[in-house]
């Protein structure tokens, strides 16, 4: 079973600063037509963004040596930390739970796909799925 690991709540802004590098290297990856580089970007910034959030608001997250073979379980501990944060906006806590579980299947395509590379359309779908996460938490944390 993993355990949570309690957090200072002043760290929230390590979590944070990482999540707008990777946002900046999802939009840069965009740009430059890394397509698989954009999608995996985008789920470590969400990941990261609600991470701020989680530890900001309560205090915890989940270890990181329990996930460090799998972004999925970073999501899923992602999830599960949103869950726990009281929010300002349940209604887009809701579907920004949704967007990391839709960003989770974008992940394992393009990390794991041998059939094709991903698309620019999939690409700034993904893209736009953080963005909506980012922002939510972005709010969430003023």
């Amino acid at each position: 079973m993993t355990q949570e690991i309690i957090v200072p709540k002043y760290k929230w802004r390590n979590f944070w600063n990482r999540a707008e590098q990777f946002n900046r290297s999802m939009r840069n990856a965009y740009e430059n037509g890394d397509y698989d580089s954009c999608v995996t970007n985008a789920v470590h910034c969400s990941i990261s963004s609600i991470y701020s959030l989680g530890v900001l608001k309560v205090g915890r997250k989940y270890p990181s040596e329990d996930c460090s073979n799998s972004t999925s379980m970073g999501i899923y501990f992602a999830v599960c930390l949103l869950d726990e944060v009281k929010t300002k906006d349940n209604e887009e806590k809701s579907r920004v739970r949704s967007k990391l579980k839709e960003l989770l299947e974008m992940r394992e395509k393009a990390e794991y796909e041998c059939e094709k590379n991903t698309s620019k359309v999939d690409a700034k779908k993904a893209m736009d799925l953080c963005t909506r996460i980012f922002e939510f938490v972005k709010k969430e944390l003023s």
